[in-house]
C-alpha cells in the first residue's frame, strides 16, 4: 500500500464504485430496450448511376449511430455526386438524411440538400409523431423568403428514405396491397 493512503479511504472508494455500478445497472434495467433495426447499422451501399451505358454519378447509402442534439440517434444517409465527366456539364452533389429515434425507428427530421447545376434546394421536415404534426421548411438563399408548411401526420408517417429502408423488412406477396403514409417534398403521399 502507498504511504499516505488509509485503508478506510480505499474501502470507501470501492464502496462508492460498487454503488455507481449498481445504480447504472438499475437505470439500464429500467430503460425499455431499443428495437433492433431490420438492417445492419454501419453498412454502406454503393450505387453507380448511369446514363445509358455511360457512368455519370455515384450514390452512397450508409447507416450509423450518431450523436444528435445531445442524444444517440440512428442516421440514414444518402449522398449522390456526379463524376468528373458529368460535373463539367452538370455538377451534382445531393445529400438526404433522416436521424431516427432509436426507440421507435421513426424519423425525427428529414434534411434534403440538392445541388444540381444551378438549382439548389435546402429543405428540412421536422416530425413530431406524438403531437401528430410535421413542419416542412424550404430554406432558400437570400433574398427569397423561407417557406413553411404544417401537416397533420399519423403515428407511422415517415420520410422517403426511411420508407425505402422500411421496405427492406416488409415481406412482399403477389396480390397483396400495402398502405404507407410518406412525406415527400411538401406533401404527404399515401402509397
Amino acid at each position: 500500500m502507498r504511504p499516505g493512503i488509509k485503508k478506510s479511504a480505499i474501502r470507501h472508494a470501492w464502496i462508492w464504485a460498487g454503488c455507481g455500478l449498481l445504480a447504472a445497472g438499475a437505470r439500464a434495467a429500467d430503460a425499455p430496450p431499443e428495437p433492433a433495426p431490420w438492417f445492419p447499422v454501419g453498412e454502406t451501399l454503393v450505387y453507380q448511376v448511369r446514363w445509358g451505358v455511360i457512368p455519370v454519378a455515384e450514390s452512397v447509402a450508409s447507416t450509423a449511430w450518431i450523436e444528435d442534439e445531445g442524444a444517440r440517434r440512428l442516421q440514414l444517409l444518402v449522398r449522390t455526386r456526379s463524376n468528373s465527366f458529368l460535373s463539367r456539364i452538370y455538377p451534382v452533389d445531393d445529400t438526404i438524411e433522416p436521424p431516427l429515434d432509436p426507440a421507435t425507428l421513426l424519423p425525427l427530421r428529414f434534411t434534403v440538400r440538392l445541388n444540381e447545376g444551378r438549382h439548389h434546394t435546402h429543405e428540412v421536415t421536422t416530425f413530431d409523431h406524438s403531437a401528430g404534426e410535421a413542419v416542412w421548411r424550404r430554406i432558400r438563399p437570400p433574398p427569397a423568403p423561407e417557406k413553411v408548411r404544417r401537416f397533420a401526420i399519423e403515428s407511422n408517417t415517415v420520410d422517403l428514405l426511411t420508407f425505402m429502408y422500411q421496405l427492406r423488412r416488409t415481406p412482399m406477396a403477389p396480390g397483396t396491397n400495402y398502405e404507407h403514409r410518406v412525406m415527400v417534398d411538401e406533401k404527404i403521399v399515401p402509397s
